[in-house]
């Protein structure tokens, strides 16, 4: 299983030029509640990436590789109290071998103050990868697109 990265980067304007960097590796939400003199944060996403296929029926074509997961960086001015919630991206799972079963999609990881997908570039979004299709080698599968992703900063996931 693919290990992910949400972070934020705290920046203090009490203290000049105090910084502390906060890491979320563990997939799915979880709740992030500003501290008392943070101001402003950099968040850094990277969607999950796309689980590769297989060669469900034993020919010589294998599977595609999935898509990697997106990058998004963006700068936040904070309250501090204010709840906000963040996903980290699951990696897509790989399709079993010599099965019909299909691989999955990676997941979005994100920064918001609900519990869902950002809908505008006023917070991070991190597009996941697409899975990687069963005896279809030779067609790459996308990877997390920097069209459908928000922030100051958005990188394409790259082809699987």
């Amino acid at each position: 299983m693919k290990q992910l990265l949400f972070l934020i980067i705290f920046f203090s304007l009490v203290i000049v030029n105090a910084q502390t960097v906060v890491d979320f590796t563990t997939p799915g939400t979880q709740i992030w509640v500003c501290p008392a003199n943070v101001s402003q944060i950099t968040v850094q996403c990277w969607g999950g990436g796309g689980g590769g296929g297989n060669s469900a029926s034993n020919t010589i074509n294998g599977g595609s590789g999935g898509g990697g997961g997106a990058y998004s960086n963006k700068i936040l001015t904070v309250t501090p109290g204010t709840t906000y919630y963040l996903n980290v991206g699951q990696g897509g799972s790989g399709a079993p071998g010599n099965s019909t079963a299909q691989a999955s999609n990676g997941g979005d990881s994100w920064l918001n103050t609900t519990n869902s997908n950002p809908i505008n570039n006023s917070f991070p979004l991190a597009k996941g990868g697409l899975k990687g299709l069963n005896n279809s080698a030779t067609i790459p599968l996308n990877g997390g697109p920097s069209s459908q992703s928000y922030g100051d900063i958005v990188f394409f996931g790259g082809n699987g």
